[in-house]
């Protein structure tokens, strides 16, 4: 009826209508937007550790490796596989290729 208001929980579906006689308006007010655990850790939580060991660590501020894709280990190999061509300055057969064993990497 008309003055109606109607609360519709946040992730709700949902379609505005009136009969051709009416006219409605649609408001949405949200006091929740942005407060999701991922928005929390990428704008709070992880920045602030971070600037802070940045500041007091000296380990954070020294360069990276020339080749820090192949620095950092076995955890890395996938991507130690596809930046290995772009490392190097040509085209690698393996650089697509996530199946590359570690000796056929290091052989390259």
């Amino acid at each position: 009826e008309q003055g109606d208001l109607l609360y519709i929980p946040r992730g709700t579906v949902h379609s505005g209508c009136v009969s051709p006689e009416g006219y409605s308006h649609h408001l949405t007010v949200s006091t929740y937007y942005h407060n999701s655990w991922g928005e929390l850790l990428q704008n709070v939580l992880i920045p602030g550790a971070l600037g802070k060991a940045i500041k007091e660590d000296v380990e954070f501020r020294k360069g990276v490796p020339v080749n820090w894709t192949r620095y950092m280990g076995r955890l890395m190999a996938p991507v130690t596989a596809e930046t290995a061509a772009l490392e190097d300055g040509g085209d690698d057969d393996n650089a697509s290729d996530d199946t590359s064993s570690e000796e056929e990497l290091q052989g390259e």
